[in-house]
């Protein structure tokens, strides 16, 4: 069959019918041309019409389904058309089917337009990485959509994607869908594929034979967020290995991609971190193309990505220097601004050479961007404050001067008032923000002993009873013991074949159990270093651990694969115990109580949960503690001794301590500037200790939620913390590396007593 070219009048007006409202149309002109038909303006307004080359009976019944069952349109209330769904068939003259009609997408332009900074320059170079979140959200929301209705999108691909001036998502070519009727459950499948985003499991098969789910679509719908909020495709970088690079096909099949563990593809020079996002997306990142390699339920549902979007969103900062620029204030820092200087790069400066002078705020107008505008308040979630002036920048002098102050007053008090900290017996007294070890540097325990290798991370840390012996396992699979009074390495222990994300001395200080983030439990001498027991990860849960913890009496390990049950293992034996079961969802966090009674979890999707470990069963469920358009999140969770207390630590920095019998909250303490990482309770339940991704660790005196000391030193987030059961030494790690040491004085956190 000859195909018409695009954009030409058909020589005579031709004239349909459609079938459902008998209404007539003419086409009027041809605007785009595929290998299945051709689409066309009509004479109706709001409407195009797609003509199939070949008008199957079975895409007939297809399309009947779906405009049967449309799902819903979660921006339907901003007046947009998320999908250009089907709304009635086409006859022609003769009553014969030939196509369907939709809904027109006005004033979007392709999805690549705005993912690619060259394209973006040109067609839109106000779309900052504020909007490109959103873009994600609005996309993740409408995929989340499709599915809730039983759809599966198939061949999502940024060519497939529309976006507007207001970062609102059209999906177009949705009669390529696969789509089941709900009343027979036939099912019509998805054909079509696009190279790059066919995940793993359907490399090489035959579409037309496969009968896909939403897993396949989580892999996709993974891809384009990387594409948006990086620019670029995940599966791509500096090829080490040997020959030329593969092909995205062939990289997507290895799972090789930059944060893969022994990938061959690096980043390369120009390439934005992962590190850059809200901790919620790297962990949807990971899972996404780590764990969903081998596990392709462990992806993120649409559902997750909304909710970690969200929390990223919440974080997102105007930069005081730049007014393009938007970052995450976790990172600590803007990133675009960090990266022009180091690379001569600014993807988000349309004009600009040098930071703008600063501006009045500007009033709520379109801003014209190419062939299209942006309109702020029209934007489907709240916007940030307009870039203007900052508070520093306007009142400089006043806030020098009262630095000053400050510091004066606080040198007068640290002369005169009680000792807080000893450090380590080495003679000093008061508080110092860079704690010594028997007068030498702060102890760098990781990157002094290997040899100081910037990308190796200490991520776990114990410490037994005494607090003489400190346990350290990272990044880079290894167990190291030391000394802490000498801050000498004991034993550095080999044998875990990825990284070590959880570690606990026994109670008699005379074994060490390690477990790996593939599931695998060493078990150590203390005193030799000799490997005493290994315990493999069984062979039919695959994926990586998401989270885990370790009892305290070193008995029990719970851990997460994503989108599996939690399981419960004996630490000494690797033995399993327990699955439970009911929910297939990312656990962020895991606590169990000192007696091994209890576990709580807090989801990615933001579910807090207390297990009852005998039954397997859940006791309790908590949930919105405050009624936020974006929900706070639970990141870290700490039980009480005495199994009374909850402690919760949120992305928002806040601490909430509840009664655990009856979920009511207790006291809010507003602990850190940023993510609180890490909690614990002192064994004696007298203080709870926190660490943030701020760099600050912070004591806590219980039960009255007062602030007892602020600990810094480190210049990251802190990832792991250990108190000694005597409350003498505390230890902190942060992401560069370091480990730090303090020497707790006696009572110096205790309530005061009569």
């Amino acid at each position: 069959m000859k195909q018409p070219k695009i954009n030409q009048q058909p020589k005579t007006a031709l004239k349909l019918t459609c079938l459902g409202s008998d209404r007539p149309l003419t086409l009027t002109k041809q605007i785009a041309n595929s290998g299945e038909g051709t689409v066309w303006e009509t004479s109706l307004p709001g409407f195009l019409a797609k003509l199939y080359h070949d008008p199957s009976s079975a895409r007939r019944q297809k399309l009947e389904v779906m405009i049967a069952n449309p799902p819903a349109d979660p921006m339907l209330k901003n007046n947009h058309i998320s999908f250009a769904w089907p709304q009635d068939l086409l006859q022609d003259g003769k009553g014969k089917f030939v196509g369907f009609l939709m809904p027109t997408i006005k004033n979007s332009v392709k999805l690549s337009s705005i993912y690619s900074p060259r394209l973006r320059k040109q067609k839109a170079p106000r779309f900052n990485w504020y909007y490109l979140h959103t873009a994600a959200l609005n996309v993740a929301s409408v995929i989340k959509s499709i599915h809730a209705r039983g759809y599966v999108v198939g061949d999502i691909k940024p060519q497939n994607i529309l976006i507007n001036d207001r970062a609102a998502p059209s999906v177009i070519d949705t009669d390529s869908f696969q789509v089941t009727d709900p009343l027979t459950k036939q099912v019509y499948r998805c054909l079509v594929g696009s190279e790059g985003f066919t995940p793993i499991e359907l490399l090489g098969k035959d579409l037309s034979t496969i009968e896909q789910t939403d897993v396949q679509d989580r892999f996709r719908l993974g891809v384009l967020i990387h594409l948006l909020l990086f620019g670029d495709h995940p599966f791509k970088g500096k090829w080490t290995g040997l020959g030329e690079a593969p092909s995205p096909t062939e990289l997507i099949r290895r799972g090789f991609w930059p944060y893969a563990p022994n990938s061959l593809i690096q980043p390369g020079p120009s390439t934005i971190p992962l590190a850059v996002v809200h901790p919620g997306l790297q962990t949807c990142f990971r899972r996404c193309f780590n764990d969903g390699h081998t596990n392709p339920r462990a992806r993120p549902s649409a559902e997750e990505w909304v909710q970690a979007l969200k929390g990223a969103i919440a974080t997102l900062k105007v930069c005081s220097q730049h007014q393009y620029h938007y970052y995450n204030r976790l990172y600590g820092q803007c990133y675009w601004c960090e990266r022009k200087a180091a690379l001569g790069l600014d993807i988000f400066d349309p004009t600009l050479r040098k930071p703008p002078a600063p501006t009045p705020p500007r009033p709520a107008r379109p801003i014209a961007i190419s062939s299209f505008s942006v309109s702020p308040s029209a934007l489907t979630i709240p916007r940030p404050l307009s870039h203007r002036r900052s508070f520093r920048h306007r009142y400089k002098r006043e806030i020098y001067a009262g630095t000053a102050l400050l510091s004066a007053s606080a040198c007068l008090y640290f002369l005169i008032a009680p000792d807080w900290l000893d450090i380590f017996r080495n003679g000093q007294r008061g508080f110092t923000s860079q704690p010594t070890l028997a007068g030498s540097p702060p102890l760098v325990s990781a990157r002094q002993a290997l040899l100081a290798e910037p990308l190796i991370e200490v991520s776990t840390l114990a410490l037994s009873p005494n607090g003489q012996t400190l346990a350290t396992g990272g990044r880079d699979a290894d167990v190291r013991l030391w000394h802490t009074r000498t801050g000498k390495l004991a034993h550095t222990l080999s044998g875990h074949t990825d990284q070590v994300i959880a570690i606990a001395l026994s109670p008699d200080e005379q074994q060490v159990y390690s477990a790996a983030r593939n599931g695998e439990i060493l078990n150590w001498q203390v005193s030799t270093g000799k490997l005493l027991r290994r315990a493999n990860p069984n062979r039919d849960r695959s994926g990586q651990i998401s989270a885990v913890a370790i009892s305290p009496d070193t008995r029990l390990i719970a851990s997460n694969v994503s989108g599996q049950a939690i399981v419960l293992r004996n630490l000494r034996t690797g033995q399993d115990l327990r699955n439970l079961n009911g929910f297939s969802e990312a656990e962020q966090s895991l606590a169990i109580s000192p007696d091994g009674r209890l576990l709580v979890s807090s989801a990615i999707a933001g579910a807090t949960r207390l297990w009852n470990l005998q039954t397997g069963k859940v006791v309790r469920s908590f949930s919105g503690e405050q009624d936020f358009a974006v929900p706070t999140l639970t990141r870290a969770l700490a039980i009480s001794p005495n199994e009374r207390v909850l402690a919760t630590g949120g992305w928002d920095g806040e601490i909430i301590l509840k009664d655990i019998n009856t979920g009511e909250p207790l006291k809010v303490l507003h602990a850190h500037a940023g993510m609180v990482q890490v909690l614990l309770f002192s064994a004696d339940g007298k203080a709870l200790v926190s660490g943030g991704s701020d760099g600050l660790v912070k004591i806590w005196q219980l039960p009255t939620g007062r602030l007892v000391q602020t600990l810094a030193g480190a210049k990251t987030e802190i990832l792991s913390l250990a108190l000694s059961r005597n409350r003498q030494v505390l230890a902190s790690a942060s992401q560069d590396g370091q480990v730090y040491l303090w020497q707790l004085k006696a009572g110096q956190y205790s309530p005061s007593t009569p």
